[in-house]
């Protein structure tokens, strides 16, 4: 009948929690997509991404899949992500700050951002994974993008301790 039970951060908000996923492969991947989509198969990442900002509505994502947001061609869905414009006519307007880089997420923690969108993916110069966030012992010295261990924590500085609720890391 097309209809489908509520993911675990519906859950979590119909109960006023804060949500959030941080992953160091890509957000949109089958694990995370787990927790905040509904779609018939993992290979729906640029439809895993439209319903984490426009249908779940994820306070706090954290991870790779830049692509999967800002992708030009239909996904197995027949989603397409509209280039950049996603981001600026989607997240944007529902109040997320989005961050590409360690600098950028640091500044919004210290903004006090309670809605986050952080794309990472080291852009060059060495080793970068295919699948997720460059493993800190393969990453550059003159990267951008955050060490593994720091995202999970700048997650939780985000959420309203009055609103304490689920991030999940994959």
């Amino acid at each position: 009948d097309g209809s489908h039970p509520a993911n675990v951060l519906e859950l979590m908000q119909r109960r006023g929690k804060a949500t959030g996923l941080v992953a160091t492969s890509t957000i949109t991947h089958a694990t995370p997509a787990a927790f905040g989509a509904h779609v018939k198969t993992r290979k729906c990442e640029s439809e895993i991404a439209r319903q984490y900002i426009v249908e779940t509505k994820v306070d706090v994502l954290l991870g790779d899949g830049r692509n999967k947001f800002v992708a030009g061609t239909p996904d197995a869905c027949q989603t397409v992500a509209n280039g950049t414009a996603f981001i600026a006519e989607q997240a944007v307007p529902r109040g997320y700050a989005v961050v590409l880089n360690a600098a950028q997420l640091e500044a919004a923690v210290a903004a006090q951002s309670s809605k986050l969108l952080g794309l990472f993916k080291d852009p060059g110069g060495g080793y970068v994974s295919a699948d997720g966030m460059t493993p800190d012992y393969r990453r550059s010295v003159a990267s951008a993008e955050p060490p593994r261990a720091g995202v999970a924590p700048a997650a939780l500085a985000t959420r309203d301790p009055q609103q304490a609720g689920l991030v999940t890391t994959t």
